[in-house]
């Protein structure tokens, strides 16, 4: 019989998260570089306890050739197995080859609409090139600290902006989840599950269905977006992803969590569409 990670395994990991970054903020407040270098650092190093010496955990640039070249991304997940990976490294920084890349992470303390908008084109851009090494797909994730209140009106602003017009034909290139760590939101590109009418893929709202009434909580606590975090990372070392129920789709992967009672939502956000959305 599988056996998944305890939830509150995942409490505990969250609440120390939580900590962490608040420490930091206190002791650091308007110093907004010491604090998105410190907040970067906490969850590498949270990351690396999750992952075998096969994978090393670094920040630096994706290279294919003069003409595709990333911007710096705050979090590579790297196959050491891979030879001559490297063209550059020094200490945690690198700029590294796509086919030895897996997962990249952007890490964002106020996740607010310029924000999301820069963290949605550096993940855009890091999966175009590499998809160009024909190596494999690259896992890509935003992980907010904070944000706004995270309403329909506020998200569907994000994803309307013109600044991601370039990419909204684009979807196979978007992030896989968008984390919204300290406030509510959890949303999630799920590429083999539902469509709009128009056939067209677009993220979900993770929700929690509480008590008897079956009410809709989309403040999805803290200790369930990490575990969905680290599943997809994981998930992204074996070539596997999450599906519409909030499952793994497994290839000799187990999942880390139980995810009994947590749904997808029904609201659904998609680049440059403009959808009719409920009231949150």
């Amino acid at each position: 019989m599988r056996k998944t990670i305890s939830q509150s395994y995942f409490e505990s990991f969250a609440s120390e998260l939580s900590s962490k970054f608040r420490r930091i903020n206190h002791l650091t407040t308007g110093v907004r570089t010491a604090i998105g270098n410190y907040h970067e650092e906490i969850l590498r190093v949270a990351i690396r306890n999750f992952l075998s010496q096969r994978y090393s955990v670094r920040t630096g640039y994706i290279y294919f050739d003069n003409e595709n070249i990333s911007n710096q991304i705050d979090i590579l997940i790297i196959d050491e197995n891979y030879s001559f990976s490297y063209l550059f490294q020094e200490g945690n920084f690198v700029i590294v080859k796509p086919e030895a890349v897996i997962c990249a992470i952007e890490v964002k303390s106020v996740l607010n609409k310029k924000a999301f908008e820069e963290a949605f084109l550096n993940i855009t851009k890091a999966k175009q090139i590499k998809q160009k090494s024909l190596t494999g797909s690259l896992g890509g994730l935003i992980f907010g600290y904070d944000s706004p209140t995270t309403s329909n009106e506020w998200l569907e602003k994000c994803f309307l902006s013109s600044k991601l017009d370039e990419i909204k034909d684009k979807e196979s290139f978007w992030p896989n989840s968008v984390i919204f760590f300290e406030k509510a939101d959890l949303l999630i590109f799920d590429t083999q599950g539902r469509n709009d009418k128009n056939k067209n893929k677009y993220y979900s709202r993770l929700y929690k269905e509480t008590g008897l009434d079956g009410r809709r909580n989309f403040e999805v606590n803290k200790s369930y977006k990490l575990a969905v975090f680290i599943s997809w990372i994981l998930g992204a070392l074996a070539g596997n992803e999450i599906t519409a129920s909030g499952r793994l789709v497994e290839n000799n992967f187990s999942q880390i969590v139980d995810y009994t009672g947590q749904k997808l939502g029904i609201d659904g956000f998609r680049i440059g569409i403009k959808r009719k959305l409920r009231k949150t």
